[in-house]
C-alpha cells in the first residue's frame, strides 16, 4: 500500500475521529440550568392540578400525584432520547436521508453543475460534524425526571 492512497488517509481519519471523541468534554450544567427546568415542571404540575381540577371530583393530591408522574416521564424521555442522541444512535439514518436528499437535488440538476466527487462528505466526515454539534447529554433532565416521578410516589403512599 502506498503512503498517500486512499485507504491510508481513512484510516488516519478514523484514528483522529476516535482521539478527537475521547478528548471532548461534555457540558457542564450550572444551578440556573436547574431552577429553570424544576420551575418549568412545576409550573406544568401547578397548571395541571389547579386547572383540570376545578372540573374533577377527586382531591388535589391525586391531580399533583398525576401531574408529578406526567412531568418526571417526559424529562426522563427527554434525558434519554439527549443520552442516545449524544452516542450518535441517530448518526447512520442521519447520513442516509442526507444522501437521499443530495440524491435528489442531484437528479433534476445538469451534470455540469453536480458537486465534484471530491467535495462530497463521507460518512466520517458527517459522523465529525454532527459530534461538533453536539451539546451533551441532558443530565438535569433525567435527574429532575426521576425527583419529580419519586416526588409523586411519595404523595401517592403518604396519601
Amino acid at each position: 500500500m502506498m503512503k498517500n492512497s486512499p485507504d491510508m488517509k481513512r484510516s488516519t481519519q478514523t484514528d483522529d475521529y476516535f482521539n478527537q471523541i475521547q478528548e471532548s468534554e461534555p457540558r457542564r450544567y450550572g444551578l440556573l440550568d436547574y431552577l429553570i427546568i424544576i420551575a418549568t415542571g412545576l409550573a406544568v404540575v401547578a397548571l395541571y392540578a389547579f386547572v383540570i381540577k376545578s372540573g374533577g371530583s377527586f382531591g388535589i393530591k391525586r391531580y399533583l400525584v398525576d401531574g408529578f408522574f406526567v412531568m418526571g416521564i417526559v424529562y426522563i424521555t427527554i434525558g434519554v432520547f439527549s443520552f442516545v442522541n449524544h452516542e450518535g444512535l441517530f448518526d447512520g439514518a442521519a447520513y442516509g436521508i442526507k444522501k437521499i436528499r443530495d440524491l435528489r437535488r442531484s437528479f433534476f440538476k445538469f451534470s455540469m453543475e453536480r458537486e465534484p466527487e471530491s467535495k462530497k462528505e463521507n460518512y466520517i466526515d458527517f459522523v465529525k460534524k454532527r459530534k461538533n454539534k453536539r451539546k451533551g447529554v441532558r443530565h438535569p433532565f433525567l435527574s429532575i425526571g426521576f425527583a419529580f416521578f419519586l416526588i409523586s410516589m411519595a404523595i401517592s403512599y403518604l396519601s
